[in-house]
C-alpha cells in the first residue's frame, strides 16, 4: 500500500489566498510553521520551543485561520485560561498580520450581498460555487457566523487542487499495475505490487504537487508518503 498526503495543505492554501508575507516566507524557506508560531506565542527563541508548545501552536494555526474563538481554545485545552487564549490570538494575528484584512475582504461583501438573497460565493482561482443563505451566515440570535466564509475558500481550493492531481495521476497510473483505492481528505491511498511500489509512489507525489501548483503560485507544495503492508503503517 502507498499512502501520499499533502503536508499542511490548508495552511499553505490559506497563506497563498491571504497573501500573508510572514507565512509565505516561512513556507518558502522551509521553516516549521508550528514552531514559528509557538515561538511567538510563548515569547521564546525557536530552538527553545518544546514539543508540547509546538503541538499547542499547531492547534492555534489551524484554528485561527477559521476564526476559532478564545473560549474554544480553553475548552480544548490549548490555553490554560481566557486571558492566555486572548494572548495566543493576539500573537497569531500579530505575526501573520495579513489574515485580518483577508477575513474582512471575504466576510463584509458576503454579508452585504446576503441582504438581497442567497449569495453565489466562489472559491478564488478555481471558481467553485457555494450558495450561502442567511442561516449560513448568521446564528439564530442574529450574531454573525463567519466560519463558513473563511473555511470555504481554503478547503474548497485544497479540494480542487486534489481533483486536478487525480486528473494528472490517472493516465500515469494506467502505465503501471497500481490502482487507486481511496481519496481521504488530503491524501491518496493506492495499492501496487511490491516491485512497482516506489514508482507508483513517485508518480503519485508528482501528480499531487503539480495538481495543487495549478492554484498555488507562491507557496511550495509538499507531499509526504509511506509504503507498507497496511494503511496503519503510514504513521
Amino acid at each position: 500500500m502507498i499512502v501520499c498526503d499533502y503536508s499542511q495543505i490548508e495552511l499553505r492554501v490559506a497563506a497563498e489566498l491571504a497573501g500573508d508575507r510572514m507565512m509565505i516566507e516561512a513556507f518558502q524557506s522551509g521553516q516549521d510553521l508550528h514552531t514559528l508560531t509557538a515561538s511567538q506565542m510563548f515569547d521564546k527563541p525557536v530552538k527553545q520551543v518544546s514539543k508540547e508548545e509546538r503541538q499547542r501552536a499547531k492547534a492555534v494555526n489551524f484554528g485561527l485561520i477559521y476564526n476559532m474563538k478564545s473560549k474554544r481554545l480553553v475548552d480544548e485545552g490549548i490555553s490554560e485560561n481566557l486571558k492566555q487564549a486572548k494572548e495566543f490570538i493576539r500573537s497569531f494575528f500579530g505575526l501573520y498580520n495579513d489574515f485580518k484584512a483577508f477575513h474582512a475582504e471575504l466576510l463584509n461583501p458576503t454579508l452585504e450581498k446576503s441582504k438581497s438573497g442567497p449569495v453565489d460565493f466562489r472559491t478564488p482561482r478555481s471558481g467553485r460555487r457555494r450558495w450561502l443563505d442567511r442561516e449560513d451566515l448568521y446564528w439564530p440570535n442574529g450574531g454573525i457566523r463567519p466560519n463558513v466564509v473563511y473555511n470555504t475558500p481554503v478547503q474548497g481550493l485544497a479540494g480542487d487542487g486534489l481533483k486536478q492531481a487525480l486528473g494528472l495521476l490517472w493516465p500515469e497510473l494506467q502505465k503501471t499495475s497500481g490502482r487507486l483505492l481511496a481519496s481521504v481528505h488530503d491524501e491518496l491511498v493506492l495499492e501496487a505490487p511490491q516491485a512497482e511500489a516506489e514508482e507508483v509512489c513517485r508518480i503519485t507525489k508528482d501528480a499531487m504537487i503539480k495538481g495543487m501548483q495549478i492554484y498555488l503560485e507562491k507557496v511550495p507544495v509538499q507531499v509526504e508518503s509511506a509504503i507498507g503492508d497496511s494503511w496503519a503503517e503510514k504513521a
